[in-house]
């Protein structure tokens, strides 16, 4: 059974309650909590990034929200093609830019082949109840960056929660 949330009831002074109205309001809400809207994504296989311009990376998450915020991550192995080269990330929720020009995260190379970790949490605001697409998209300065999938021995997971 799919856990749904339930507005808090108020209760009254001296208001008798049923087995029914607690497992609603409490037992099914702590259900909920415990097993909210989620989505991760685990990438198989080597992504390579060589656009100066945003491009749709991995693939998009779908959650069906109850109306709450949520929390965003990435967890990645990766290299760039020089030192010099600046990955940046960015996160469309619905189709629209959540960090705009300047991305949500950047991380800088550290050598030509010379792996590291680019990870991030990223907040997004109470959204209306219901579908909400989130789209993980990514862009380099120059040169390339390799973001590696489990193929390689790597565990590079994209993932939504609500909160």
């Amino acid at each position: 059974m799919t856990a749904i949330w339930t507005q808090p009831r108020s209760w009254s002074v001296g208001e008798l309650t049923t087995a029914a109205l607690m497992n609603q309001h409490l037992r099914d809400n702590l259900d909920w909590l415990k097993t909210p809207p989620q989505g991760v994504y685990t990438s198989p296989s080597l992504v390579s990034v060589t656009s100066t311009s945003m491009v749709d990376i991995l693939s998009p998450i779908t959650v069906t929200s109850a109306g709450g915020a949520f929390l965003v991550g990435l967890q990645a192995g990766m290299s760039c093609s020089a030192a010099s080269v600046i990955a940046t990330f960015d996160l469309q929720v619905d189709g629209v830019s959540q960090g705009g020009a300047t991305g949500i995260a950047f991380f800088n190379g550290t050598g030509a082949g010379t792996g590291f970790n680019p990870s991030f949490v990223f907040y997004v605001g109470p959204k209306t109840a219901g579908s909400h697409t989130f789209k993980l998209r990514a862009s380099v300065s120059a040169g390339s960056a390799s973001i590696y999938g489990t193929s390689g021995g790597y565990n590079t997971q994209f993932w939504v929660r609500e909160i």
